[in-house]
């Protein structure tokens, strides 16, 4: 009788545990089908060229709290692909209490979650600019971030980081061993030694400005009077020409002389078209030939006429005969 009571007891408690451990389970399934405990779920699809790391059961994320989960990934055929980047259809069932907030303007994109790197599907909340998504609507998506490009391009920036600190680690070496111009300066005390004495001599130079005609003309009053007077004498000249004041006031206010110039100008230009089509007398002259050559040849015979008279003046002053 005994035994048969430890028997019951020890039965009880099995049956206890195995509730115990179905409720449990049961809890972690309900727990793991979000939409269940917090309400019914609705189906969206999003399209990504690339969910590396991402499962099926993932967290589906809307501003940072769980919604939902990825209920399904697969590859789209080649022939319903709209666009080249729509490799992979994610099916995220997504608690229906908060459909109001994803619209046509949300974006869906991969976020890594913990330590671990676990990938889960980060939505962003749509605007009031957007429509609200139906079942089985498409969110759109950003471009996943190649965490392996990342740190390629992370790599490759420290390898020339590396580079260039070997190279400032060169040039340091070389200014402190004194090579080159700048080495030198930082090694070679003589540049010191010059600018000293250029400072030196400077210095005694400027002493002896000083001492001499320009420090004291440096020191005079007088010169400064003068040439405050000087220079009020010139502000005073410029604003009379600039008001128009006198013959250099007049040519630079009055457009009379400008006018003038122009009209003299275009005579300028008449005459000379019309000397260079070879109108008038002084036109012939530059043009003709001929007549250049006539009055060349007729200057050539005035000049034999003259160097014959003063040689034979006689012969061309008749006899004057009185009686």
């Amino acid at each position: 009788m005994r035994g048969q009571r430890i028997r019951w007891v020890q039965l009880r408690v099995g049956i206890v545990v195995v509730v115990a451990l179905a409720l449990l389970a049961l809890g972690i399934f309900l727990i793991g089908e979000t939409g269940v405990v917090y309400g019914a779920r609705y189906r969206l699809l999003t399209f990504m060229p690339s969910a590396n790391g991402l499962v099926q059961g993932a967290s589906v994320r809307l501003g940072g709290q769980d919604v939902g989960k990825v209920a399904n990934i697969d590859f789209v055929p080649f022939a319903e692909r709209r666009q080249p980047e729509d490799v992979l259809r994610i099916t995220m069932a997504v608690d229906r209490n908060v459909k109001e907030q994803i619209r046509s303007d949300s974006e869906a994109r991969l976020f890594t979650q913990g330590l671990l790197g676990d990938k889960v599907v980060d939505i962003r909340p749509g605007t009031t600019a957007g429509r609200v998504l139906e079942e089985g609507e498409t969110v759109p998506s950003a471009r996943p971030v190649d965490v392996e490009e990342v740190l390629r391009s992370v790599s490759d920036a420290l390898g020339n980081a590396v580079v260039l600190l070997s190279d400032f680690r060169e040039i340091a070496d070389g200014l402190v061993r004194g090579e080159g111009t700048a080495g030198r300066l930082l090694s070679d005390d003589s540049l010191y030694v010059s600018m000293v004495g250029a400072s030196r001599a400077l210095s005694e130079f400027l002493d002896g400005l000083s001492e001499g005609s320009l420090g004291a003309l440096a020191r005079d009053s007088v010169l400064y009077e003068e040439l405050r007077s000087a220079v009020s004498a010139l502000d005073t000249l410029t604003q009379g020409v600039l008001a128009g004041r006198g013959t250099l006031g007049r040519l630079i206010s009055s457009d009379t002389l400008y006018h003038r110039l122009v009209a003299t100008s275009t005579r300028a230009d008449s005459v000379l078209r019309r000397l260079e089509k070879g109108e008038g007398t002084a036109g012939m002259l530059l043009t003709d030939q001929d007549l250049y050559e006539n009055l060349n040849k007729l200057v050539v015979d005035l000049q034999a006429v003259v160097a014959e008279f003063r040689a034979k003046p006689r012969k061309y002053i008749p006899p004057v005969k009185l009686f």
